[in-house]
């Protein structure tokens, strides 16, 4: 009787080891991942936010303080990406991902600039001053 009990609960605490290692906090798989992306207005940014934990974390996209919402027309989510369709200078600026599961809270930062096209650049080759000799 006593054998017994000693193999159950070394399988119950074997299982309770194995099953607590398997869990854990949301981490990012990719440090290296581009952060800062310099765009022209119309272009496409795409901000990518892989992140591994378990149970499966939920990702929350915000710019600046805001969580981005499907009310943007110009803005699609993905499972691991955020697409910034025919980007504008309203679009730039901070974004975050959130990464969150029971076991933890993990957060990646991206910057988004948007060059702005001064009066002369847009205007093109009629800015040129032709002269004779």
């Amino acid at each position: 009787m006593c054998h017994f009990r000693l193999r159950v609960l070394t399988f119950i605490s074997l299982f309770c080891c194995c099953f607590a290692a398997s869990e854990g906090p949301p981490v990012f798989k990719k440090d290296n991942e581009k952060t800062v992306y310099e765009v022209m207005p119309g272009d496409t940014v795409r901000l990518r936010c892989s992140v591994s934990g378990q149970p499966r974390p939920s990702l929350a996209w915000y710019h600046g303080e805001s969580e981005v919402t499907p009310a943007r027309d110009n803005v699609r989510q993905s499972r691991h990406m955020l697409v910034i369709q025919n980007a504008q200078p309203r679009d730039a600026g901070r974004y975050f991902c959130k990464a969150s599961n029971g076991n933890g809270v993990a957060w990646k930062n991206f910057t988004v600039l948007v060059e702005a096209v001064s009066g002369d650049q847009a205007r093109g080759p009629d800015n040129i001053l032709h002269t004779r000799n």
